[in-house]
């Protein structure tokens, strides 16, 4: 390939990658050195995850929050007390600049749906870790982690929303 040359469409990020990666920051408004290293990390972001189907990944963090589930039911602690949440639906959101990999989910909390993302992280010798859930709550997002000491999903312990 002629190194003058934009590297191939499939190998490009698409503007709202691009813009997703600068948040509040028009990609028509950007200086072009910053178009082009979001555009460096965006691949990287991408690269880090090429070797993982997005769906194998799925099956195994519902697996792992079955395990760590009581009757179906994940244990989610904070300041409130402790409210069993059953997590139903997830489905591939992509890679995030944070280098975890993201589901959209359905959270049952107290008989009421609300949303929630899965976050999955994978370490520098590809092991993946299935610590983090992100309620989407009406004052915002919360982010749980797992406690292997407690066995439940601690709030304010996760990756950061």
């Amino acid at each position: 390939a002629d190194p003058g040359q934009p590297p191939p469409p499939e190998q490009q990020a698409s503007p709202a990658e691009v813009a997703n990666q600068q948040e509040g920051c028009a990609i028509d408004d950007a200086p072009a050195d910053t178009t082009d290293s979001a555009v460096l990390f965006v691949r990287k972001v991408q690269a880090h995850w090429q070797d993982v189907d997005a769906r194998v990944v799925q099956a195994q963090a519902m697996q792992v929050y079955g395990r760590r589930s009581k009757d179906g039911f994940l244990q989610f602690k904070s300041e409130k007390g402790t409210v069993p949440v059953r997590i139903s639906d997830p489905i591939p959101l992509g890679p995030e600049p944070d280098f975890s990999l993201r589901f959209a989910a359905k959270a049952q909390v107290n008989g009421q749906e609300q949303a929630a993302e899965l976050v999955v992280m994978k370490d520098d010798k590809g092991k993946l870790h299935f610590d983090s859930i992100i309620l989407i709550e009406p004052q915002g997002k919360v982010s749980y982690g797992w406690s292997e000491t407690e066995s439940a999903w601690v709030a304010g312990q996760g990756t950061r929303p």
